[in-house]
């Protein structure tokens, strides 16, 4: 058993003395002299360097070692007290108080006069005194953490816990803590890390779930600049990252533990270790939170990044479903998400025009959806840098800038001056118009990313449908689409410069690539639509089904409850019906039933002339709607109808 020695690890200016650590050719050599066991325990040794000369100091007894290998034994329950005098001579006393032993100071290692003082002498004398009164010596802190530790290890093999239920894993936990909080207790709080008692506190709070515990316990010993093989801590540091799903952090960590680990079975763990946790990240990529991949970089190197910059992929385990908008992707290329379509990522350095062209493509497709009968668009683009510049674009046709029209001249080419934020080199631009020959009424194709997020464009929706519009224009830029905010901006330029800066490649050109070259885009569209009153609905005899079966449900009292609505939904799903499309087909149901609504278009009419609708007035509105058994969003129809005619 190691005992507490530390004490004597005090005394000044000794020569020659060893607490716990005995060498082992001096320990040998010394047991061989003194003729002691060969498993004696020996605590304390002086050994003289020019003679047999020597102390040891046991458990149980004081061994002195003469010059003639004479071993002269004081057992300590033989002996009443210790006494340190100034003319440099230990004493020993037996029970009865007679003097039985004396021993020079230098074999406690004081070979000057300079070495006896008055607190040496104290030491060494309340040492041994405290020794005789109390029985025993007490062991050292470091022996009481190593008992602490095996009844943790007693409790089971932690690899087979951390595989059970909840229940007996906290169980685990709260036993460890509780070892823990009792080694505390008796010995207070020191830096043990290098018996591992730290660890199984560290793990415990992992499987109570409390991770940020569990690494504030980590980081809190590997602040030290001496600690002992700190790639261990380094690794559970990464392994408790994994499990709060931080996969790349976790590798940043396990790769420190890897490149200063001098032993190779460990390494080839670390790189296993890597390569699971990038199949992991691979495998629930999408599943991360979207702010954690809302900028991805391509990379197989693993380098510290700050939060809130991006998140590194490594180009051998992209993961599965993910779309790169130009077909592949490129190595150390910095990537942003669609803000839309999760798994698809645009090049930082197009993000902007890429999405403006996104966005153009699905807008013509849309008002095709809605009836239209010719669309002429101009298309400019260029690349785009830091300063300000006017623009000249000459076109030929008629479209639409700003809120008026620009008329064509004698030459048929139109001159738009136009200050933009970006200064534009070497823009260029075309123009288009194609014509179709709708028949279908207007409504919303499946499949649309961008109306369900665009306001403007469900007002054009209704416009159709409500209004019948029959002209329409619309102005796509892609400086009007923010990828990253000025702040996210910064901070993703700054980390991609730090992730490169110790690389054996040209950041400097990377920083360009992805940087400052930008592209800008800008359409300009006019739309002009076909009469809704030309139009057909068009209803196959599958919608016909779902819309006989959805105006059934609305004869008895004009609504479709919840019951009715799962009945619906159930044929909806099996007939391939859209959501967006049966919800059109049970509005024709009251379109084709017009005297209700008219009745209460009167109403709503002969109310608002007097001004704005009063709480009175609304109430009244409420019980005519509940009365003709008009729902509340054919009523928002309505209503926002007649609101354009006086806007």
């Amino acid at each position: 058993m190691a005992l507490d020695f530390s004490n004597l690890e005090l005394i000044q200016g000794a020569q020659n003395i060893y607490i716990n650590k005995i060498p082992s050719n001096l320990y040998k050599k010394f047991i061989h002299d003194a003729k002691l066991p060969n498993n004696a325990s020996i605590s304390f040794m002086w050994k003289c360097t020019k003679s047999n000369e020597g102390l040891a100091v046991t458990d149980d007894y004081i061994v002195q070692l003469t010059a003639t290998k004479k071993a002269l034994i004081y057992h300590f329950d033989n002996l009443s007290r210790v006494y340190f005098s100034p003319d440099q001579i230990f004493y020993l006393y037996d029970l009865n108080g007679d003097r039985c032993g004396t021993i020079e100071a230098h074999f406690f290692g004081l070979s000057n006069e300079a070495a006896v003082n008055d607190f040496n002498r104290n030491l060494i004398k309340e040492f041994f005194n405290d020794r005789i009164r109390t029985g025993g010596f007490v062991a050292s802190t470091a022996e009481f953490c190593l008992q602490a530790i095996d009844r943790i290890e007693k409790l089971g093999d932690i690899g087979e816990i951390v595989a059970q239920d909840l229940d007996i894993k906290l169980d685990y936990a709260d036993k460890i803590i509780s070892i823990y909080d009792d080694f505390h207790d008796r010995h207070g709080h020191r830096m043990i890390y290098y018996n591992n008692l730290e660890r199984y506190l560290a793990i415990a709070m992992c499987l109570k779930g409390e991770h940020f515990e569990s690494l504030k316990i980590i980081d809190n010993i590997i602040k030290d600049d001496e600690l002992p093989e700190p790639e261990y801590w380094y690794s559970l540091r990464g392994s408790i990252l994994a499990e709060m799903k931080e996969w790349y952090t976790a590798m940043i960590w396990i790769k420190k533990a890897y490149d200063i680990s001098k032993i190779a079975t460990e390494k080839l763990e670390y790189q296993k270790n890597i390569r699971e946790l990038k199949e992991k990240m691979r495998d629930n990529f999408l599943d991360m939170h979207p702010s954690e991949r809302k900028v991805v970089l391509i990379a197989d190197e693993i380098n510290s990044i700050p939060k809130n910059s991006f998140t590194v992929l490594d180009k051998n385990f992209i993961p599965d479903g993910l779309i790169f908008s130009n077909g592949t992707y490129e190595e150390y290329q910095l990537y942003i998400a669609h803000p839309i379509v999760a798994n698809t990522y645009i090049p930082i350095s197009d993000y902007n025009a890429n999405l403006a062209v996104d966005k153009f493509d699905e807008f013509f497709y849309f008002v095709q959806c809605l009836g239209a009968k010719s669309i002429s668009y101009r298309k400019s683009s260029g690349a785009s840098s830091t300063q300000q510049q006017k623009q000249e674009i000459k076109v030929d046709g008629k479209l639409a800038v700003g809120k008026g029209l620009i008329k064509p001249g004698v030459n048929g080419n139109y001159s738009s001056d136009k200050q933009l934020s970006t200064n534009i080199g070497e823009a260029n631009s075309r123009f288009k118009t194609q014509t179709f020959n709708p028949n279908k009424k207007p409504y919303i194709p499946t499949g649309l990313n961008w109306y369900p997020n665009d306001i403007n464009w469900h007002r054009l929706y209704q416009q159709r449908i409500e209004g019948n519009i029959l002209s329409h224009h619309e102005v796509i830029n892609s400086n009007s689409i923010k990828g990253l905010t000025s702040i996210e901006n910064t901070n993703v330029k700054a980390a991609f410069k730090n992730f490169f800066v110790d690389a054996e490649v040209n950041y400097h050109k990377l920083v360009e690539d992805n940087f400052n070259q930008s592209n800008w885009i800008e359409v300009e569209i006019l739309i002009d639509f076909e009469s809704i009153e030309n139009l057909q609905d068009n209803i196959s005899d599958t919608e016909n089904e779902y819309l006989t079966e959805a105006a059934f449900m609305l004869e008895d009292d004009g609504l479709i409850d919840d019951r009715e609505r799962a009945a619906l939904e159930r044929l909806r799903t099996r007939k391939g019906i859209s959501r967006e499309r049966a919800l059109e087909l049970e509005k024709n149901i009251t379109r084709n039933n017009p005297s209700k609504e008219d009745e209460y278009r009167e109403e709503y009419i002969a109310l608002r002339k007097s001004g704005i609708l009063s709480k009175r007035d609304r109430q009244w509105l409420l019980r005519t709607a509940e009365r003709l058994k008009i729902d509340s969003s054919r009523i928002n129809e309505i209503e926002n109808a007649i609101e354009e005619s006086y806007a």
